[in-house]
């Protein structure tokens, strides 16, 4: 076998081998690009059903007004050993 041969065999062996690399790559390549896809339609998906499912801040806000006696009763209680709930801080206006 002269060198020329062995040149030639090994650049067509170079070749099949990236050749495989490149299909492989396109493979994995397009099989991502669905996941990223299957992925953003559920990512949309989630973020419709929390918008309708969800308040939004201006809408909680309106809500909450008139409440704030009731907030500081939430937040700022405590249970005692036995489970029953202890108001740690007296709020204004009660």
């Amino acid at each position: 076998m002269t060198g020329q041969e062995f040149n030639a065999i090994l650049l067509s062996l170079l070749g099949i081998a990236a050749l495989v690399g490149a299909i492989l790559f396109w493979r994995m390549f397009t099989r991502m690009e669905k996941k990223i896809d299957d992925w953003f339609s559920l990512h949309l998906g989630c973020r419709e059903r929390q918008f309708k499912e969800f308040t939004n801040k201006k809408e909680f806000d309106e809500w909450k007004k008139g409440r704030d006696l009731l907030w500081r009763r939430i937040n700022r209680h405590a249970h005692d050993k036995d489970g029953k709930v202890v108001i740690t801080e007296s709020p204004e206006g009660v």
